[in-house]
């Protein structure tokens, strides 16, 4: 392939990428981190008996905790690019995001056995972003930590159930396994910095 040709093919598919970046890293994170994480909460266990708490009622938990809650997304993207007329399919490029949030204190409305609505009184979090393309090594692109606040009520769009014993300890049983392959791993490549305008 001529050079002129690779490098708009390259142009092509870095926009295609960038042009859908901000809709696949954004989180919901009152849902799907806070109450996911929150769903697995024992506390919450005996909510899904719906004879003791029945459905057609709101209840309100309040929970005097400091907990860290951990969550993983892996969005992807496959660009398709034209070139000389014709279309050409990439293998996906995937983005892992790995959050984790350091609460202090909530609040959680549950009905029907599923959480929904969540506030939390203080917040830390922690987001890593990397991209990893086809079975090439991943690369760490970002890094951040700061307080956030969700010092309010949100109310689910999509309620979250309660999960069972059994969930919870499949739950458990995974983020154990990951603590022990990210110690076992080398750490993941950065980013070389970019040069700034001359």
């Amino acid at each position: 392939m001529p050079e002129g040709l690779k490098e708009q093919l390259y142009i092509q598919i870095f926009q295609s990428v960038m042009h859908k970046l901000a809709s696949l890293i954004a989180i919901d994170i009152p849902k799907d981190v806070v109450a996911q994480g929150w769903a697995r909460y024992k506390a919450l266990q005996g909510y899904r008996d719906l004879t003791k708490f029945p459905p057609d009622q709101v209840y309100k938990l309040v929970l005097l905790l400091e907990q860290t809650i951990k969550s993983e997304h892996k969005p992807s993207v496959k660009p398709v690019v034209e070139v000389l007329g014709k279309k050409i399919e990439f293998e996906q490029f995937v983005f892992p995001i790995q959050l984790e949030l350091k609460i202090k204190g909530g609040e959680v409305g549950i009905q029907a056995g599923k959480i929904i609505n969540v506030s939390v009184a203080q917040c830390e979090a922690k987001g890593v972003l990397s991209i990893s393309y086809a079975n090439a090594a991943t690369l760490r692109l970002a890094e951040s930590r700061e307080p956030i606040g969700l010092n309010k009520v949100f109310t689910l769009d999509e309620p979250v159930a309660i999960k069972s014993a059994e969930e919870i300890g499949r739950s458990l049983a995974f983020w154990r396994k990951k603590e022990e392959e990210a110690a076992a791993a080398p750490p993941a490549a950065e980013a070389p910095p970019q040069p700034g305008p001359t």
